[in-house]
């Protein structure tokens, strides 16, 4: 799911939730699909991840959270998205 995020690929993103594909799991880094969502700046994604109960403010090993990198990488109605969900 991360790795569909991260390419960007909606559709894909929404076959492998409704497969059961957990939106929190993490992967390299501690990395969530909505981190890799968030570094894109896909809001489709993003409120796709959220809709299916992703957490809004996971922690990668690093201590960073989706809304800090959507902001380092200039994402701003990514940033809107996140802030209007809760974060």
């Amino acid at each position: 799911l991360s790795y569909a995020a991260r390419q960007e690929r909606l559709g894909l993103c929404q076959m492998l939730l409704e497969f059961g594909a957990d939106p929190n799991l993490r992967g390299y880094r501690g990395l969530s699909a909505l981190h890799s969502a968030s570094i894109q700046g896909n809001c489709q994604i993003v409120q796709l991840l959220i809709k299916r109960g992703a957490n809004i403010n996971p922690a990668n090993d690093r201590g960073t959270i989706p809304l800090f990198q959507a902001l380092s990488n200039g994402h701003r109605q990514t940033v809107l998205t996140l802030l209007r969900a809760g974060s």
